[in-house]
């Protein structure tokens, strides 16, 4: 394992029962300290948003539980970050988890209001891929080219992201458990 990333590691109910440093790092560093040592104890799927992308993740979970490893991309973006990851799930113990989420790349972007979780927020919804983060209009299109669509440099509240995945990455994450 790769001790530069943020590792933690499941009971046999999906309960986070450790993080490393890496972990508790990335969690100060992104604005949430109360994931820092907050999350031990706590079931993993309080932090996967929406049913379709906990639907995908039970799946990986499965197949690592059968001692299969699995790697698979994914995005996790702030505001003003696009960062490109890949997790590595992997069984240990009876039905314990092992995962493992390296950064693969990180590139500056101007600020996302429509990522700011701080933002406030209209009754709306829109659809969002929990993998790469782009986002449903009637295609699937990258962040930045939807608050270009959906106007959102107005300064009013943004809508309220409901996730999901969208057909390639679909056919990637099952590419992965093979």
């Amino acid at each position: 394992m790769n001790e530069r990333a943020a590792q933690y590691v499941l009971d046999k109910r999906d309960r986070i029962e450790w993080v490393n440093d890496a972990w508790r790092q990335f969690a100060e560093a992104n604005g949430a300290p109360s994931l820092a040592d907050g999350v031990i104890g706590t079931e993993l799927w309080r932090y996967v948003a929406g049913p379709e992308t906990q639907a995908i993740y039970r799946t990986l979970f499965d197949r690592a539980r059968e001692g299969r490893e699995i790697r698979v991309p994914y995005r996790c973006d702030s505001p003003t970050m696009i960062r490109d990851f890949e997790l590595t799930v992997s069984r240990v113990g009876d039905a314990g988890l092992r995962c493992e989420t390296r950064v693969v790349e990180e590139r500056s972007r101007p600020p996302i209001v429509l990522l700011d979780a701080a933002a406030p927020r209209a009754d709306g919804l829109i659809h969002m891929c929990g993998w790469c983060k782009r986002v449903k209009l009637q295609d699937w299109v990258d962040a930045e080219d939807a608050v270009n669509v959906l106007g959102l440099f107005t300064g009013g509240p943004v809508p309220q992201i409901t996730h999901g995945i969208c057909p390639e990455c679909m056919e990637r994450v099952l590419a992965a458990m093979g």
